[in-house]
């Protein structure tokens, strides 16, 4: 199955970093669809104990300025004070599926798109001498190897793979 990671990485450079600092590259793409008419944000972000107070806030901001927000997530449809927001459109995963392990941010609209496709990676993968003992990380230690792009035909093809989940 495609997905927005499998789409975008072959065509960038991944590199390797923690979750703390991917934060900021999702904020400013959410920047970019607040102030990109017509914009529409679709985003996954695993599972929802990984939302954030703060993205919540975000995705009301974004579909009351009617920018709709696509959100992907394992249990995010069992959130009933989002469920109701227009403007968010909640789509559940199945905790099984490839695009668990994914954070994606892809913004579209007339002007330009951009996007951030990331993949979760075992810590032991991704610092094998740091992570040896097994040791649990925090969640914003949590490894990612992430691409970024502003080519709209890529976001676009990115966005696409997320079509089939549209339900």
């Amino acid at each position: 199955m495609s997905t927005p990671w499998t789409v975008l990485a072959p065509r960038g450079e991944p590199q390797t970093a923690p979750k703390r600092s991917l934060v900021g590259v999702s904020r400013d793409l959410e920047g970019v669809a607040l102030g990109s008419p017509g914009a529409t944000l679709h985003t996954t972000l695993q599972r929802v104990e990984h939302l954030t107070t703060l993205t919540e806030m975000v995705w009301r901001r974004l579909a009351g300025r009617s920018v709709p927000v696509h959100a992907y997530g394992v249990g995010l449809t069992g959130r009933d004070d989002l469920t109701c927001v227009a403007g968010l459109h909640l789509h559940e995963l199945d905790p099984d599926e490839q695009l668990v392990r994914e954070w994606n941010v892809l913004v579209l609209s007339r002007d330009g798109s951009a996007g951030l496709a990331a993949e979760e990676v075992a810590p032991a993968e991704a610092d094998p001498a740091a992570h040896a003992g097994g040791v649990p990380l925090r969640d914003g230690d949590r490894p990612f190897r992430w691409v970024t792009t502003e080519r709209d035909a890529d976001v676009r093809a990115a966005v696409d793979t997320l079509c089939h989940l549209a339900h």
